[in-house]
């Protein structure tokens, strides 16, 4: 009995963080469906409509090879950064994971790492927290990548952003801080698993990651643009530099669902001024451009995680995410 009472008793955390998890979901998705209804209300969806027969194919093609590169540049990132910080990793293998991963992770954010996870692992021994670091240095990769487009536009642009000197102020802080961290690194922190796993990596290790993530960046800004371009919103390069980065930024906050309704309600004050026409026909072509583009992004993540998932590894992935 003693032990049944002392087995429920550690059932008890485990509950407790099931029912913060799916409150998180829930508050999530009430956020996003508070935002898409607002957004349904402030641009006509007829008006949204009207938009796409009137898409440019041959943005909309540019905005294809750029979802192929996409993916292609991930992959390789990951797989450049597991090896090097992890040991090698066989490029095949990262492909049909990082494809796959695209697929499980639109279902569950956990089934898309836990594969990623078992997939190095499986590889190469990794242990989770030494698996888990990695990815937490190509997270804050992408981070830093985001941030220092987002200075570099900001010191070509004339107009700015009202909040973007202040995310910047906030970024650099943290990338200080998360610097200072790497070169001192604490004993308290290093008993850490995960964390001795980032002191691992070091100063040299997060700068390689990040260098080579620089052209999964980069893709994914052409992609954007070309998408803005399709639906006539006619934005500048040197301001599609700074403003897709905080798009991004918003977009990878964990308060809706797959970003979808935060980023476009911060698209429509940032890029309808590049459009023409009213008001109401320049924020329903900035609508059309970012619904289309979530639209057709998981479109070419789906497929493209259906036909890695149906590879031997791939249904090995599968089955370690459905675990996860």
């Amino acid at each position: 009995a003693d032990a049944g009472h002392r087995g429920a008793r550690g059932r008890v955390p485990r509950a407790r963080l099931g029912r913060g998890r799916r409150l998180r979901k829930l508050a999530a998705k009430a956020v996003q469906l508070a935002l898409l209804g607002f957004l349904a209300w402030k641009v006509p969806f007829a008006e949204v409509a009207r938009q796409l027969p009137d898409a440019r194919g041959g943005w909309l093609a540019l905005a294809g090879l750029s979802l192929v590169a996409i993916y292609l540049c991930d992959a390789l990132a990951t797989w450049s950064t597991f090896s090097r910080l992890g040991g090698p990793v066989p490029l095949g293998g990262m492909l049909v994971a990082r494809g796959a991963s695209y697929l499980l992770a639109s279902l569950t954010y956990v089934a898309g790492q836990g594969a990623l996870l078992y997939f190095v692992r499986r590889a190469n021994g990794l242990t989770t927290a030494k698996a888990g670091a990695i990815i937490l240095v190509i997270a804050a990769a992408n981070l830093m990548l985001l941030m220092a487009l987002a200075g570099l536009g900001l010191a070509l642009s004339v107009e700015t952003p009202p909040l973007l000197p202040l995310l910047l102020a906030v970024g650099l802080a943290g990338t200080v801080v998360y610097a200072v961290l790497l070169v001192v690194r604490p004993k308290a922190l290093a008993r850490l698993g995960v964390v001795s796993g980032l002191f691992d990596a070091g100063l040299a290790g997060q700068a390689w990651a990040t260098l080579v993530r620089l052209p999964h960046v980069l893709a994914l800004m052409a992609y954007s643009f070309a998408m803005l371009r399709a639906f006539s919103v006619e934005v500048p390069v040197v301001e599609a530099l700074f403003r897709l980065p905080v798009i991004y930024v918003i977009a990878f906050l964990p308060i809706s669902v797959q970003g979808l309704g935060t980023s476009q309600a911060a698209m429509l004050p940032l890029f309808s001024p590049f459009a023409a026409g009213p008001q109401t026909v320049r924020e329903a072509a900035v609508l059309a451009s970012s619904l289309s583009a979530f639209a057709l992004m998981t479109a070419f993540q789906s497929v493209l995680g259906l036909i890695c998932l149906r590879t031997p590894l791939g249904k090995l992935l599968k089955a370690q995410g459905a675990a996860a």
